[in-house]
This record gives structure tokens, sequence and C-alpha cells, in this order.
């Protein structure tokens, strides 16, 4: 069950990435995009960078 829920939100974060246009962007690119993006929500809204 957690397996098949798993894999539901992948395929849904897929769509977005479809969806934006980015499926055939560079792979590094991406990974490092969503990793910045990861880290400015860590930080918070108070955050400057947020």
């Amino acid at each position: 069950m957690a397996r098949k829920a798993r894999n539901h939100a992948l395929f849904k974060v897929g769509g977005l990435v479809e969806l934006a246009g980015l499926l055939e962007s560079d792979k590094g690119a991406l990974l490092g995009g969503l990793l910045e993006t990861a880290e400015t929500w860590r930080d918070g809204p108070e955050s400057p960078r947020f």
C-alpha cells in the first residue's frame, strides 16, 4: 500500500514536470533547481531568500 501511494505521488510530480515543459531539460540543472527551491523552503518565509 505504501509503495502504491509513493508511486502515485511520483507520477503526479512527473506530470507537473511535463506541464512545466521541463521533460527535455538537462536533468542535472533540473535537480539543482529543485534542491535550491527545497533549501529556500526549509529556510522559511521569514528568510530573505524566500
